[in-house]
């Protein structure tokens, strides 16, 4: 009677092993996506006297995590499981605003600073961008700034997540270039 009962339960228990291994390897993985942010190509600006260098571009800490993180709650930030950055956050940042601001005409030469305090989706569908930023001239005179927006989504999914993030940036490097003392002709 023993050897019968565990040989029942040892088949029992092989079929049932055997059924959870191939409910498993019949989920497809899911399917990781990685995004980029993208300075769009535009036209070269006329050479000027002097030129906006982007020194140091400051984020927090969950930006240096290479998930996309959205705000679940007023506290909660959460990272994108199957959704992440091509590259460190810092460094796509850093790099996408130095290409946006190297080429506008200026007067002399600036050494701008930048301090991300919040860039963050929601599940709602919008990102905000808050900053603080700071452009010293050749002589040492600084000029700091403050910005605080919010967009919109232009459609559901993370594609237009990242999309929103790109024109956040774009305003940011406009509000730096308007805070400029002096512009070139």
């Amino acid at each position: 009677m023993k050897t019968c009962y565990s040989r029942w339960f040892r088949t029992s228990l092989l079929t049932l092993l055997a059924f959870l291994v191939s409910g498993c390897a019949t989920q497809p993985a899911p399917e990781r996506h990685t995004y980029l942010l993208r300075v769009p190509q535009g036209e070269a600006s006329p050479v000027s006297p002097g030129r906006l260098s982007l020194a140091h571009v400051a984020v927090p800490g969950y930006l240096e995590a290479q998930e996309v993180m959205l705000m679940v709650s007023a506290t909660e930030v959460r990272p994108a499981r199957f959704h992440r950055w091509a590259e460190p956050p810092r460094e796509g940042l850093t790099r996408y605003l130095s290409n946006r601001l190297a080429n506008e005409p200026v007067a002399t030469d600036y050494r701008v600073d930048v301090v991300v305090e919040e860039l963050l989706g929601t599940e709602k569908g919008s990102v905000r961008l808050r900053a603080d930023y700071a452009l010293e001239d050749e002589a040492g005179q600084v000029v700091r700034g403050h910005f605080d927006r919010t967009v919109a989504q232009s459609s559901d999914g993370y594609p237009a997540l990242v999309e929103a993030h790109a024109r956040l940036l774009d305003q940011l490097a406009e509000a730096i270039v308007a805070t400029v003392p002096e512009r070139a002709p």
